[in-house]
């Protein structure tokens, strides 16, 4: 009986930690949504932080969807041609601008970047100067470019040594009902740009640079090759 009430005492807690994670992922987003934080930078910084670490936490709780593989691919991928082979950046560490006024997309973003430092490969800083930001996120809408997700980047030869990276997320692909992108798929997809600012390309291996760019999320695989590339 004292195990039965101890069981149910547990789920009630729960519960409420759910309901208190899902309130606080709200009420996080309708404030950082808002148009009298944009007057204040740091404030809307501090509150997507916050909002992203709700989201991871509910994700791991099981509450936010989880990727489904049996989805519907997009007939589009991202490319990689200005990708030279062997770039990378001074250091294992670069500032990201985000030139993003969708919240979803700039949401996504943030996850994508909380993953990749949480690998201890790389670091990226989000920067509310845009003329200190080495990397540049920005949205498009381009139905003519069959890409989910494009990255340019400039390098200094000829060490090719990446100066500048801009990366391009496409809302025509995104948030399009015909190409059946999930949340975690969106979040796939920022992971995968950022890893071509990175330094990385393209394989066919189990790895979130899949040209896809979607299918999966950050592996040990793509771990391994950012400590590689930024090991010599």
């Amino acid at each position: 009986m004292k195990l039965i009430k101890a069981v149910v005492t547990l789920i009630r807690w729960t519960l409420k930690l759910i309901l208190t994670g899902i309130l606080l992922m709200l009420v996080a987003y309708f404030l950082a949504s808002s148009n009298w934080l944009k007057a204040d930078n740091k404030l809307a910084l501090a509150l997507n932080q916050g909002l992203v670490q709700v989201e991871a936490w509910l994700s791991k709780a099981g509450v936010l969807p989880k990727l489904a593989m049996t989805e519907r691919k997009a007939s589009q991928a991202d490319t990689d041609d200005n990708q030279a082979q062997g770039a990378r950046w001074p250091q294992n560490q670069a500032r990201v601008y985000l030139e993003l006024t969708d919240p979803k997309l700039k949401r996504a973003c943030l996850v994508a970047m909380s993953a990749w430092n949480d690998t201890g490969a790389f670091k990226f800083v989000q920067t509310t100067d845009k003329d200190k930001a080495q990397i540049i996120c920005r949205a498009i809408s381009d139905s003519t470019n069959g890409a989910a997700g494009e990255t340019e980047t400039d390098l200094a030869l000829p060490q090719k040594q990446l100066t500048h990276a801009t990366v391009y997320l496409n809302k025509y692909y995104l948030f399009n009902p015909s190409y059946s992108y999930s949340w975690q798929r969106i979040i796939n997809t920022a992971e995968h740009e950022l890893g071509h600012a990175i330094g990385l390309r393209h394989t066919n291996e189990i790895s979130v640079m899949q040209p896809t760019g979607s299918n999966y999320s950050i592996q040990q695989a793509d771990v391994t090759k950012v400590r590689e590339l930024y090991s010599r």
